[in-house]
């Protein structure tokens, strides 16, 4: 009995420090203390495949081999999200990230979707809780840390003091149409961004530039550029015939950084949206990435060897 117990000890103290027994199974991952069960990732896997037309064996074979995976190769992909997921919902509770009922019962509307069943709504809680991390840790990142961040340091000195605007262009022969857009705004029968969306989806030929900042878009005739530095935010401009396009604005923001600026919280929404975009156009990467990094090298993460038989291995 003695030897026995001595070998069973063995064989647990092997399987422990192995991470890879019948002690973990039913686990894929752990980030921290949060286990991520592997019927999770089965389930994210048949989600795929039914919205994605690949519930016939056969398809989902020829699909795996177009994409030169197998199924464990396909199972890593959805199981390095869920961690991702988890890495995210760890950055929310530090930063204090939450996401209220309010804003899910607003998503599930703007979705259209009658569909409140739990899980359902679990996704997009998810998903808000996704964007809100990104969103921060993009704000609150030090720019001098980063090529992408020192590049919006360089977009927010040059474009301090300048006017944010979005605007509605129409060619000069649209002159009626342009007027009746301007007139139903300013009597207030649509809003400016309401306007926006109505020409861009019904009528080709009316423009909409949003999240443009420039000191002034219309640099001839000048009287253009005057009335614009002249607006305040919430404004909208009268329209400006620049020749062959017509134009109106919608001031959005005026834009002060501090000098030296290190965080792109000191500013507007609007302003981050566009310091970052020019930013990445520039520099081709992107901070958020940088920052989300940090965080999860940062954190214990464990993905435990897979099931010998999946469900789904065709």
């Amino acid at each position: 009995m003695k030897k026995l117990f001595i070998s069973l000890s063995v064989v647990v103290a092997c399987l422990i420090f192995c991470g890879c027994s019948v002690l973990n199974q039913g686990i894929a991952a752990r980030v921290e203390t949060t286990d991520i069960m592997e019927d999770k990732v089965t389930e994210a896997v048949q989600q795929y495949r039914e919205s994605n037309n690949l519930l016939d064996d056969a398809k989902w074979k020829k699909y795996l081999n177009d994409s030169k995976m197998t199924a464990y190769d396909f199972r890593d992909q959805i199981l390095d999200n869920l961690i991702n997921d988890e890495v995210k919902n760890r950055i929310a509770q530090i930063k204090n990230i939450t996401v209220t009922d309010e804003e899910l019962d607003n998503q599930v509307s703007m979705a259209k979707s009658l569909n409140n069943d739990t899980d359902f709504r679990e996704v997009l809680r998810q998903d808000l809780i996704n964007e809100k991390v990104a969103k921060t840790l993009v704000a609150d990142a030090d720019l001098t840390s980063t090529n992408i961040g020192r590049t919006m340091l360089k977009y927010s000195d040059k474009f301090n003091g300048s006017t944010g605007y979005y605007q509605i262009i129409f060619p000069s022969d649209k002159r009626e149409q342009a007027t009746n857009v301007y007139n139903n705004i300013k009597s207030g029968k649509v809003s400016f961004e309401e306007a926006c969306t109505e020409v861009t989806s019904q009528d080709k030929t009316g423009i909409n530039f949003d999240y443009i900042i420039y000191d002034c878009f219309i640099e001839n005739p000048e009287p253009a550029k005057t009335r614009l530095t002249e607006l305040n935010v919430g404004d909208v401009s009268e329209m400006i015939d620049a020749g062959n396009y017509i134009y109106m604005f919608k001031v959005v923001d005026k834009i002060h950084c501090s000098s030296p600026l290190t965080r792109l919280s000191e500013l507007s929404d609007f302003t981050q949206r566009n310091i970052e975009m020019y930013a990445k156009i520039e520099n081709g990467q992107n901070i958020y990435q940088t920052e989300f990094d940090k965080y999860k090298n940062s954190m214990y993460i464990k993905k435990f060897i897979p099931p010998a038989n999946l469900s789904y291995a065709v």
